[in-house]
């Protein structure tokens, strides 16, 4: 009886939270404009060729320079551009972009229950806040790198060499999936020549996109070289850097501070009651490279949950998962309350989410 009472509100939580993922696919985004900027994107590399990715929208169309970061080239590795130039293809609209930025959430909820085995934490990242606000409301790609580490670490409880292949395959969305790489590499611990050969074949077949990618445009420099024109991170580590937290009310600024290294200090703590430091490594890296670099932002830690399970224990797992909605607060105050903050503004008048962008001529 109890386990039927329990699947079925389990049931209830899935429901309901996808039917407000939906509603906030219908919705245009209120905190970013960068959901515009990716679909131009993959609309000028159809239009102009993946050469075009080179040059900034407002290079190749002047008459686009109000997209946000018009003026500069695309800094995004190359399967983010490839995911964005086959959207712009199939469906050049906001709504299908959040629609299946939002449908990749719920294969990785599938894909993390079969790596543990656990419903709840599985549902747990169905209904974490950053993830339906970020990634549903306001369309950040954020779920395409953690569908890949979710598939590599999957790949590595069969000791597949295509583990590394998965891996590479996030790296080439966000270059924070390489934190993993360590975990990785010392689980699959290739021994023979063909094991070595085999992991070695995988990580190039994984590597394919920018290898394709560098014969059109300068695709690593534009990415590892990049430099971003703002000074912006709302879990900067020094408190008193007032020009890192830009709007931020001072209860904002105090909570993240606090959620921010109470994680760190957990983590820590963790891998060394555990003694399992690679399994803790990533998350730890992680969270210590957002307090420390001048550019983060809130969604970043919607790749929180894909760091955290290389975690072995279950418990633990279940008690960050639970901890998570304390990690990215603004998030659950916006679900609740709307946005506040900074906002967009005018920024998508005249369209709705439906519209199809395209290309003035």
């Amino acid at each position: 009886m109890k386990e039927n009472a329990a699947r079925l509100l389990l049931i209830l939580l899935l429901t309901a939270v996808a039917a407000l993922r939906f509603h906030y696919c219908t919705e245009l985004p209120a905190n970013t404009g960068d959901i515009a900027r990716h679909i131009y994107q993959g609309l000028i590399v159809i239009d102009q060729g993946p050469q075009s990715a080179a040059r900034p929208i407002s290079e190749v169309y002047p008459r686009l320079r109000g997209i946000a970061w018009a003026t500069e080239p695309y800094n995004y590795p190359a399967v983010t551009l490839a995911f964005f130039t086959l959207l712009a293809a199939l469906s050049p609209t906001i709504f299908m972009a959040k629609l299946t930025l939002t449908l990749i959430e719920a294969l990785n909820s599938y894909l993390l229950y079969r790596l543990t085995g656990h419903r709840w934490l599985a549902a747990l990242y169905w209904m974490f806040p950053a993830s339906i606000w970020w990634a549903s409301h306001e369309a950040q790609f954020e779920p395409l790198q953690n569908l890949f580490v979710f598939a590599a670490l999957l790949a590595l409880k069969r000791r597949s060499p295509w583990s590394l292949a998965f891996l590479a395959l996030a790296v080439q969305v966000k270059l924070t999936a390489i934190l993993l790489l360590p975990f990785v590499l010392l689980q699959l611990k290739p021994r023979t020549g063909k094991e070595l050969l085999r992991t070695a074949v995988a990580a190039l077949a994984g590597s394919a996109p920018t290898l394709i990618a560098m014969g059109f445009y300068p695709v690593l420099s534009q990415v590892l070289l990049y430099k971003l024109p703002l000074t912006y991170n709302p879990y900067y580590w020094d408190f008193f850097a007032r020009k890192h937290f830009a709007w931020h009310p001072y209860w904002l600024i105090v909570w993240d501070q606090a959620a921010s290294y109470g994680l760190l200090a957990a983590l820590i703590v963790l891998a060394w009651i555990f003694k399992a430091p690679f399994q803790y490594a990533a998350s730890i890296l992680f969270v210590g490279i957002c307090k420390a670099v001048t550019h983060a932002q809130f969604w970043y830690l919607a790749l929180l949950p894909s760091f955290f399970a290389s975690i072995q224990s279950r418990r633990v797992l279940l008690a960050l998962f639970l901890l998570l909605p304390l990690l990215e607060i603004r998030s659950t105050v916006q679900i609740i309350f709307g946005p506040f903050g900074y906002t967009v503004g005018n920024y998508y008048r005249g369209i709705s989410v439906f519209d199809e962008l395209w290309i003035p001529r």
